[in-house]
């Protein structure tokens, strides 16, 4: 997965889990339903197995829209919605 994407507004927003940019993981119910052969397979490999098929949630630090990256990087924006 590509580590980076550019906002609309023109801000490079990093995703690395890795490098403390404070993203999220969006962890589907289905990863965590586990069968005794997947919890004989170990820690390791069951994060191993979230952390490339959960998709990553980063906000843009310039204008606070959200991104949900798939993991075939396809990137969702959303945009805030206006205070009230």
């Amino acid at each position: 997965m590509a580590s980076k994407y550019e906002c609309r507004c023109g801000e490079i927003v990093r995703t690395n889990l890795s490098e403390g940019h404070q993203v999220h993981l969006l962890v589907s119910e289905r990863l965590l339903e586990l069968s005794d052969s997947q919890l004989a397979e170990g820690i390791d490999s069951l994060l191993d197995r979230i952390s490339l098929e959960s998709s990553v949630v980063a906000v843009c630090r310039k204008c606070g829209r959200l991104a949900v990256i798939d993991k075939y990087y396809n990137v969702k924006l959303y945009e805030p919605a206006p205070a009230r």
